[in-house]
C-alpha cells in the first residue's frame, strides 16, 4: 500500500484494502469451514467481529459520503478516503489495540500452553531476520504494483479491477495457509480470530495510514466493494450467533 500511495496507483492502495478482506471472509473461512467446522471463542463473537462489521460500515460510509469541501489538508472532494477520516480510522486502530491488550491482561486464562510456548532465538539473529524481511516487504511491494499496473494495461482493464483480484488475492495467502493449516489440526478458532483480526487491521492501520499520507480518491464502482466487504463480516456473525455451538459449520462455509 505505502508504494502504491507513493507512486500514484491509488486504486491499488483501496481495492488491496477492500479485496483482500472480501477474500478473507468469503474464500478463506468459506474453505476452511468446508474443511472443518471453524469454532469461535466468546472474545470474537462480542467484540472482534462486531468492530470487524463497524470497520466495513465506516468505510462503506466514507466512501458514499462526499468529503465536506474545506481548504486545507485534512479536507478532500469525492468518493473516497479523506485525510479527516484517515484519523478516524487510525483513532479506531489504537482503540482496538487498547483493548485487545487490555482483555489479554485481564483475562490470561484464555492463553492455552501451546500458544505461550515461544522458540528462543538469539536477538543478533532477531533483529538481522527483522530487517531482511523489510527490506523483502519493499522489494515485492515494487514488484506486486509495477507487475500489477503493467497487467492492468495489457489486459485493458482498470488497477481497480486487478487490486480487487491478483493483488488480493496474493496479499490473503498467508491467511489461507494460515486458516486451512488450522483446520488440518482442528484448531479453527486460531482461524476465525486471524481472518477478523486481518480485516480488522486492514481497514484500521493500513487504509488510515495509506490515506494519512495520501488521500485515496474512488472509483467505478467502490460502494459495491465496500458494501460488500462490511456484508461479509455480517454474515459470519449471524452464522456464528444463529446455531446452539457457536461455530462456522460446513453448510455456513458453503454460503
Amino acid at each position: 500500500n505505502m508504494v502504491s500511495v507513493a507512486t500514484d496507483a491509488t486504486d491499488l492502495a483501496i481495492t488491496n484494502i477492500l479485496g483482500s478482506n472480501i477474500i478473507n471472509t468469503f474464500v478463506i473461512l468459506g474453505v476452511t469451514a468446508l474443511v472443518y467446522p471453524i469454532a469461535s471463542q466468546k472474545r470474537s463473537r462480542d467484540f472482534d467481529i462486531p468492530l470487524s462489521i463497524f470497520a466495513g460500515i465506516l468505510v462503506f460510509g466514507a466512501v458514499t459520503i462526499d468529503s465536506p469541501v474545506a481548504s486545507g489538508p485534512f479536507y478532500e472532494q469525492g468518493h473516497g478516503i479523506s485525510r479527516g477520516e484517515a484519523i478516524v480510522l487510525l483513532g479506531m486502530f489504537i482503540y482496538f489495540l487498547y483493548n485487545t491488550f487490555r482483555h489479554a491482561k485481564d483475562n490470561p486464562e484464555e492463553q492455552s500452553p501451546e500458544e505461550l510456548q515461544v522458540k528462543s532465538m538469539a536477538l543478533s539473529k532477531s533483529i538481522l531476520f527483522i530487517l531482511l524481511g523489510l527490506v523483502g516487504l519493499v522489494i515485492g511491494g515494487e514488484v506486486i504494483v509495477k507487475s500489477a499496473v503493467s497487467l492492468a494495461t495489457q489486459l485493458g482493464v482498470s488497477e481497480a479491477v486487478i487490486g480487487l483480484t491478483v493483488v488480493a488475492l496474493g496479499t490473503s495467502l498467508p491467511e489461507l495457509a494460515t486458516s486451512v493449516m488450522a483446520a488440518f489440526k482442528k484448531n479453527c478458532d486460531i482461524a476465525l480470530g486471524n481472518v477478523i483480526g486481518s480485516n480488522i487491521f486492514n481497514v484500521f492501520f493500513v487504509l488510515g495510514t495509506s490515506s494519512l499520507i495520501k488521500p485515496l480518491p474512488g472509483y467505478e464502482g467502490i460502494r459495491l466493494d465496500a458494501w460488500i466487504a462490511a456484508v461479509g463480516s455480517m454474515i459470519v456473525w449471524l452464522v456464528v450467533k444463529t446455531n446452539h455451538k457457536r461455530e462456522i459449520p460446513r453448510w455456513g462455509g458453503a454460503i
